[in-house]
């Protein structure tokens, strides 16, 4: 009897364990966001070819160098995605393109360097369907991962090739800011 007592006692001390193990979180809902570096370095005007820092908020990404692509697996929801000078690790003075993530579904980003401006270049960053990006991006090849920033490394995909559209275009959101 006394040893019915103890396994019975043990039985509720694991129980009782279980019962206060939390459950894990339930998964955040993600979409993919492919940034490339899109123009040429012949180009005079807002499509020159893009060499620097791409960020999400104030989070750096990575260093885009210029022919090449990464893509990252972000929360759903809005993002504030800048580009800017190698020399400036920060959003401020960069170009800005605000999107609203949905969960699923695959954004393409390229960051462009507007040489027009006569002292400073500007940056820019402009969503577009993936259709219409296939032929730019026939050369582009993936970014080396020692590019990537650490904010970046945990949400970055590696992919050995630029993706292929494999689902219905999403409608281009406009862009939020003109910088």
């Amino acid at each position: 009897m006394k040893m019915l007592i103890m396994a019975s006692v043990s039985l509720l001390r694991v129980g009782a364990s279980a019962a206060q193990t939390p459950a894990p979180p339930a998964a955040v809902p993600t979409a993919l966001v492919t940034f490339f570096s899109g123009g040429n370095f012949l180009t005079m005007g807002k499509h020159g070819k893009f060499m620097g820092q791409i960020l999400d908020g104030s989070d750096r990404l990575a260093y885009l160098t210029a022919g090449h692509f990464v893509t990252f697996q972000l929360d759903a929801g809005k993002h504030v995605f800048a580009a800017n000078s190698w020399l400036n690790p920060t959003p401020t003075g960069g170009g800005h393109l605000e999107l609203d993530l949905v969960a699923g579904r695959h954004y393409y980003v390229a960051a462009y360097l507007d040489n027009r401006g006569v002292l400073v270049p500007l940056f820019r960053l402009e969503q577009h369907p993936c259709d219409q990006v296939q032929k730019e991006t026939a050369k582009v090849k993936p970014l080396d991962p020692n590019d990537l920033h650490k904010y970046g490394q945990g949400h970055a995909v590696i992919e050995s090739r630029f993706p292929i559209c494999t689902e219905p275009q999403q409608p281009q959101q406009p862009p939020a800011s003109a910088n």
